[in-house]
């Protein structure tokens, strides 16, 4: 669940910059912002529609349906006797899709076909938001308007919905937001037409008839009575009623009444997957006729169906605004319905999402937001657990998790009672609106222009930190934004086998392909075991002698959670697979015929295990996104094995780092996206602390933004990141714990209390234990720290002895007296808590991670020091070479680039993964850092002194190391070379006006991305032409991009 908390987090933090931001004037255009902010959610949508196949039932049901409509005819699609709970409006949906699919042979369940199932619900989010805007505008300021836009465009749970499960629950949602928008407008016919639509989409939009109801209700009958305005309604409604039948006509009117029939009664359990009311009893999956005091929970449901009807016209026409109350009605039913009725899924509190954020469109009351926001990450808590998590098998349903969510959801729902009681029953004024649960608060900053950082003595007050604002976020969401969707994009598959089937020495597995069949190659995927060796034997006709294949019949399974082929001789009908090794985990054997198809022995049903995940082949060829590269086989298994308790493999590394792979593992499973998601993400994550790391230092959001643009692209950062590899890990505490110890440098004890010094001390040292628990070059790191750290104090100390020559008086409030009677006390409270925070707690946090290692020592202690002595052992006496090793000289100048993937597509084209810096940001940072060595020399820059520091710390260490080293550790040093480039420019920024300056900036940016963009194909593994490579991208002879060049 470690994802869902962190995208949780993410998104509260995100709100409550916007309450903190929601009366300032924007600094921006808000159109221009709307319309990015449209284009990314856009693009973000389509991109996880593409990567992953949602729940897979359904998934498989909308496909298999797009199909069957198209090819068997609307007529037969109810009359097939297929499961199919949709109604016909979406059936013709659907039939358009399955035209498409069969127009441009689209594979089943490729990421084409993925995108294209998702595609309606992901139009309908972009319409309900242009809607929302339409709306909102006409009463919210436009930064309000905008933001909230972005809120909804960027909300987790709205984005699971409809682009990661494949829902369509936003395509009839936004026809109840019509239907209300219509009714609010009194435009009659459209809101008959919108709810006839939405009903023949899904049945739901039943539950939002009373809402119609009142409105018929409120503008035909009590508003004005007109018998032509009577007549009007009756004809336009029964107008949309014929078109309805109609539209179900081609279906067979039998067939679609006893649709609709089946699934408003299917499902009878009191709750499915719903974490509501039933949800907080633990009645989750318990059948509804079980009873309940007098009657069964059906029972009780049909009550609370009327009692709510009942509360919702009552609410309706009580409400004293005429304009938000259509939007509230629906609000109300639908939340009243999952909390209260019976047959309720995870998904049916959809609605609410938007219902309440149109009520405050109309009405701005500040509880419709906590509402909003409420409502969002409890029910983002409820589809992703059941996305993700829910396993039928080992279901509980008083799972304490379960519970909470439920009792959140249920409070949530009460609150938002009151809000309604409070305003439209009891009639309280609008004025009187305020955020009960989120408390705001204003910042104000003014910024100062920044100037070099001397090494003088005379006491300094505390830097202030500059409050993170709607321009800080436009710029570090739009970077982080545009980089999420290319790091994600193609990042491997999310199908891989799963099952393996444990082969001891001798065992024999032998297949016929029958007949009709005549198999060319035979793929195996291989599980947790490296190099297996197995004879393979062949023969024509069941009475003939087996024969070795290739001549000596040897087949090595070399590579874990990989693909592997070997060639058969012709005519080979019976094959005989005997292991050779003490054990051998296979995961998925699969033959294919001369074209690459993939087909079933006859057999197959005597070796389930080997058989029983044929879709998972490599249709379109082994590659780095079905099979683990380069030291994948290593760390991807050894996360692996953490999840499973088995024996830990890669032993060189401390766990951590592996520990924190294995999440992407548990939540996407043991597959290429599974084991490489976290490794991205946080490739992902390393933007916004570079960007403030960089704004803290320059003092100037866009050279932040500038530093943060040339690190998200630069191409070391890209391919790194997106390999299983523990350096990122490392990577990213390393930059963490830079950050919070530049906050702590720029602080004084003298005028901030102590303990708000030792906050970003304290985060540091945890930081730091983070990183020397994934990888040990993290200790490298924390020798800089160390120096910056005694820095700081050594300043503390010279301000004390200055103090004393003069104890009264003293600079910018700082009196010499306070100075003189507090150094003595903080600085031994600082160093007794640096030994608990540097020391005491980065050691438990390095003996926790050994938690999940299987090793020959049982106890904690025991296997951590066992495998620090093998560790100790390993790197001190390992004697490797490499074909793509470097030194360390040789890494900023890039000389010789690591080779990590190779793939032959054709003579002319090819596959290939390397791992190198940005030109621009590698070499320009060479003479970088010379100029920062002369601000510290000639100028006694601080600043420029940390970052050297910082720099040198990661990069100094291997110069020492005489062993095989490569490129990629140098890795660390990446975000320190981006900041010196930034600081370099930020000193010199004196030498152009001010526009001219911000220009040049923006241009060396976009040329950094064009040189990404040049080098794409190679950093990703794309397919791209040998003539391409080696005309634009071979740049050194010694860079090896792709094989053959």
């Amino acid at each position: 669940m470690l994802p869902v908390h962190l995208i949780s987090i993410l998104f509260l933090c995100t709100m409550y910059f916007f309450i903190y931001r929601m009366d300032k004037k924007p600094s921006y255009d808000p159109k221009k912002v709307f319309l990015v902010l449209l284009a990314v959610a856009f693009l973000l949508r389509c991109i996880f529609a593409g990567s992953s196949e949602g729940f897979a039932s359904d998934t498989a049901c909308f496909a298999s349906w797009a199909n069957l409509a198209f090819e068997g005819g609307i007529k037969n699609f109810y009359a097939s006797g297929v499961f199919a709970d949709y109604p016909p409006g979406f059936v013709y949906v659907l039939y358009i899709i399955g035209a498409v699919f069969s127009l441009f042979k689209i594979p089943y369940l490729s990421a084409p076909c993925l995108l294209l199932l998702k595609l309606p619900a992901i139009f309908c989010d972009m319409a309900t938001v242009l809607l929302f805007y339409k709306i909102a505008s006409k009463k919210l300021p436009q930064q309000q308007t905008v933001m909230l836009a972005g809120l909804y465009l960027f909300n987790p749970a709205i984005i699971l919905n409809s682009s990661i499960w494949g829902q369509v629950d936003s395509v009839f949602t936004l026809a109840v937001l019509l239907m209300c928008w219509f009714l609010t407008e009194n435009k009659m016919t459209q809101a008959y037409v919108v709810f006839g639509i939405g009903v023949l989409l899904k049945p739901q939009t039943l539950v939002f008839a009373p809402v119609l109801l009142y409105g018929i209700v409120d503008r035909v009958i009590l508003y004005d009575f007109s018998w032509r305005n009577f007549f009007h309604n009756l004809f336009s409604g029964i107008t949309v009623i014929c078109c309805m039948i109609l539209a179900c006509m081609p279906f067979g009117l039998d067939l679609v009444f006893l649709q609709y029939a089946s699934t408003l009664g299917s499902y009878p359990y009191v709750a499915v997957n719903a974490f509501n009311l039933w949800g907080l009893f633990g009645l989750n999956w318990i059948s509804q006729e079980t009873r309940l005091l007098f009657f069964s929970y059906r029972t009780w449901g049909t009550i609370i169906i009327l009692l709510i009807v009942l509360l919702s016209a009552f609410l309706f026409f009580r409400a004293q605004n005429k304009e938000s109350r259509y939007f509230t009605t629906a609000s109300f039913l639908i939340i009243s319905m999952f909390l209260f009725s019976v047959r309720m899924h995870e998904r049916y509190l959809y609605p609410a999402l938007a219902l309440i954020l149109f009520a405050y469109a109309v009405r701005p009351l500040k509880e419709f937001l906590e509402g909003f926001f409420g409502f969002t990450i409890i029910h983002f808590y409820n589809t992703a657990y059941i996305l993700y998590f829910y396993d039928p098998a080992n279901y509980n349903g008083k799972a304490p998790l379960i519970l909470t969510i439920s009792a959140c959801m249920v409070i949530c729902g009460l609150s938002y009672y009151f809000t309604l009681a409070r305003y439209d029953i009891r009639q309280v004024s609008d004025r009187e609106s305020t955020f009960t649960f989120l408390l705001p608060f204003r910042i104000k900053w003014h910024r100062k222009k920044a100037a070099p950082r001397h090494f003088t003595y005379e006491p300094a007050a505390s830097e202030k930190k500059m409050p993170f604002t709607a321009q800080d976020a436009i710029i570090l969401f739009s970077i982080m934004a545009v980089y999420c969707l290319v790091a994600f994009w193609d990042l491997g598959s999310l199908k891989a086998p799963q099952s393996d089937a444990l082969l001891r020495q001798g065992d024999r597995v032998v297949l016929d392909t029958g007949e009709e069949q005549t198999a060319s190659y035979l793929y195996w995927y291989l599980g947790n075991y490296e190099n297996r060796n197995f004879t393979l034997e062949y023969k024509t006709a069941e009475t003939d002698v087996w024969q070795p294949v290739g001549g000596a019949g040897q087949l090595t399974m070399t590579s874990v959670f990989a693909w592997g082929r070997m060639a058969l001789p012709e005519g080979s009908r019976y094959l005989q697979l005997t292991c050779n090794s003490d054990q051998a985990s296979v995961m998925e054997l699969a033959l294919a015929d001369a074209q690459g198809k993939s087909f079933m022995p006859v057999n197959a049903p005597d070796y389930q295990k080997l058989f029983d995940e044929n879709d998972t082949f490599p249709t379109e060829g082994i590659s780095f996104r079905n099979s683990t590269y380069f030291d994948e086989i290593y760390h991807a298994r050894t996360a692996y094995e953490f999840l499973h308790g088995l024996n830990t493999y890669e032993t060189t590394h401390p766990p951590l780092g592996k520990i924190l792979m294995s999440f992407g593992i548990a939540v996407f499973g043991m597959n290429p996206f599974g084991w490489r998601f976290m490794g991205t993400l946080l490739g992902v994550l390393m933007l916004p602390v570079i960007y403030l790391l960089a704004r803290n230092i320059s003092r100037d959001r866009l050279a932040a933004g500038f530093a943060c643009v040339l690190f998200a692209f630069d191409f070391m950062h890209f391919a790194q990141t997106r390999l299983a590899t523990i350096d990122v890990f490392v990577t990213f505490f390393i930059l963490l714990m830079y950050y919070f110890m530049y906050r702590y440098s720029r602080l004084s004890f003298y005028d901030t209390p102590l303990r708000k010094t030792l906050i970003p001390l304290g985060a540091c040292g945890i930081s730091m234990g983070l990183g020397v628990a994934s990888k040990w070059t993290g200790i490298y790191a924390g020798v800089g720290l160390a120096v910056i750290f005694f820095l700081t104090l050594y300043r503390r100390y010279r301000e004390y002895r200055l103090a004393l020559k003069k104890p009264s008086g003293g600079p910018d409030g700082l009196f010499y007296s306070r100075i003189i009677a507090t150094f003595r006390g903080n600085t031994v409270k600082t160093l007794l808590f640096c030994v608990v925070f540097f020391v005491l707690i980065p050691g438990a946090i390095y003996l926790l991670s050994y938690i999940p290692f299987v090793g020959g020592e049982t106890g904690l202690w025991a296997k951590m020091f066992a495998n620090q002595k093998y560790m100790l052992s390993y790197h001190a006496n390992l004697n490797a070479t490499h074909a793509y090793s470097s030194h360390w000289y040789e890494w900023p100048t890039m000389i010789r680039p690591i080779f990590y993937y190779s793939g032959i597509i054709s003579d002319t084209a090819r596959e290939g993964i390397s791992a190198f810096g940005n030109p621009l940001v590698w070499w320009i940072g060479i003479p970088a850092f010379v100029y920062m060595l002369y601000l510290v020399f000639r100028k006694k820059d601080r600043i420029a002194l940390f970052l050297c520091i910082a720099y040198l710390a990661q990069y100094l260490p291997w110069m020492f190391v005489d062993r095989c080293t490569f490129i990629y550790h140098y890795f660390p040093s990446v975000p320190f070379v981006v900041l010196m480039i930034m600081y370099a420019a930020v000193t010199l920024k004196e030498m152009l006006p001010e526009k001219k300056y911000y220009m040049a900036l923006g241009l060396y940016a976009a040329a950094a991305v064009a040189l990404f963009a040049l080098f794409y194909p190679v950093l990703s593994g794309h397919t791209v032409s040998i003539k391409y490579v080696d005309t634009f991208l071979r740049w050194m002879k010694s860079w090896v991009l792709i094989y053959g060049n």
